[in-house]
C-alpha cells in the first residue's frame, strides 16, 4: 500500500513539473514574439483623431513591424489626439528629421488603422540627423508633416 502511494505521488508530481514547463515554456516564447523584453525608445505625434487606436495598432517601415503605439489622450485645449509610440532600439536610425507617419484605415477590420513610417529621400550631400527619444514626429496630414513631403517632393 506504501509502495502504491509513493508510485501515485511520483507521478503526480512528474505531471505538475510538466505543466509548470510548459506554462514557463509558453510564457517565454509569448514574451520573445512579442518582443516585450526587446529595449524601445519612445517617441510621440498628434493625430486628428483616435478612430482605430484602441488595438494599440504596429507601426511599420517598408513592411517590417518597427514599433507600436503605446498610448494616445485628448488634449482638452487642442482637441488633438496626443499619442505616445515607440520604436525598438534596432530600428532607431530610421527616426529622422523629416521623417513622417502615415496612417491607413483597413477597410475589412473597421476599427484597424496601420501606421507606416516614412522616410525622406536620402539625396546626395545631404544629411538627416536622427530625433532624440520623445522627438515629435509629424503625422502626414498635419501642417508640418505636409511641408515635409512638399520638400521632399521639389528635393527630388
Amino acid at each position: 500500500m506504501l509502495n502504491n502511494a509513493n508510485r501515485t505521488n511520483r507521478i503526480v508530481f512528474a505531471f505538475v513539473t510538466a505543466g509548470l514547463a510548459f506554462l514557463i515554456a509558453f510564457t517565454v516564447i509569448i514574451l520573445i514574439n512579442t518582443k516585450a523584453l526587446v529595449d524601445k525608445v519612445y517617441y510621440r505625434t498628434i493625430l486628428n483623431d483616435a478612430k482605430g487606436l484602441s488595438a494599440k495598432p504596429p507601426i511599420y517601415f517598408k513592411g517590417l513591424e518597427i514599433g507600436r503605439i503605446s498610448d494616445f489622450s485628448l488634449n482638452e485645449e487642442t482637441n488633438d489626439i496626443e499619442v505616445d509610440f515607440y520604436v525598438f532600439i534596432d530600428y532607431q536610425p530610421k527616426i529622422i528629421q523629416h521623417a513622417v507617419l502615415s496612417g491607413n484605415q483597413n477597410v475589412f477590420l473597421n476599427n484597424a488603422t496601420e501606421f507606416e513610417l516614412l522616410m525622406p529621400n536620402k539625396l546626395a550631400g545631404y544629411r538627416y540627423d536622427p530625433l532624440f527619444a520623445g522627438s515629435m514626429v509629424p503625422y502626414i496630414d498635419s501642417d508640418v508633416g505636409r511641408m515635409f513631403v512638399k520638400k521632399a517632393l521639389s528635393l527630388s
